[in-house]
């Protein structure tokens, strides 16, 4: 869980050649519901889902970093590990399914996961606050009889003319660096970064 929650905020802070955090707080959700009722009349409004992911695959990249590989592959990995395939062959791409290992494309440690419901990751250290922040799949149940929009919110595939170069990502996925300064009262914001998709 905590090495798929690395990333930017850890390569900023490398570049940057700061200090690790002396204290860092992980929370991860696998799913949440929460029911809008209204109680005067004694039915259900809304359900609100933050949802998990479908299956995701992963390559070791380095220093512990892992790259969430695009859908075409994604898929042909599912399928083989689903026939419980020793190794899978498909035109550049070269597995090993019994060690998890992936040869081609790229070179690395395979794992399979999924983006958690909600993830939040904060961080410490002597000059920096850090925040990180991701919201899986997002939907909105219209609970109304009758109602003309049943999902008022949903995930959409993207169209298969451009899913197949995609990787699947977070709804929400929110990144702050926030830096200590000698003058009370003044932040410096040495990273923002916000991400809403789907």
């Amino acid at each position: 869980q905590k090495e798929r929650s690395e990333g930017v905020i850890d390569r900023i802070k490398a570049a940057d050649g700061v200090a690790k955090n002396m204290i860092e707080i992980s929370l991860s959700i696998r799913s949440i519901g929460l029911s809008l009722v209204d109680n005067n009349r004694k039915r259900e409004v809304a359900y609100i889902g933050v949802t998990q992911s479908g299956v995701i695959w992963q390559v070791a990249r380095r220093r512990g970093h892992w790259k969430t590989l695009n859908n075409t592959v994604i898929a042909l990995l599912e399928e083989a590990y689903l026939k419980n395939q020793k190794d899978l062959r498909h035109k550049d791409l070269c597995v090993n399914l019994e060690t998890m290992k992936m040869f081609t494309p790229l070179k690395g440690a395979l794992r399979r996961t999924r983006y958690e419901g909600v993830e939040l990751r904060a961080g410490v250290s002597k000059k920096d606050f850090s925040v990180q922040a991701k919201i899986g799949y997002v939907q909105i149940d219209n609970q109304l009889p009758f109602s003309v929009y049943p999902q008022m919110l949903y995930p959409l595939p993207p169209p298969p003319t451009v899913a197949s170069t995609l990787e699947p990502k977070p709804f929400v996925e929110a990144s702050v660096i926030i830096r200590r300064t000698d003058q009370p009262n003044v932040n410096h914001f040495k990273y923002v970064h916000v991400l809403v998709q789907k």
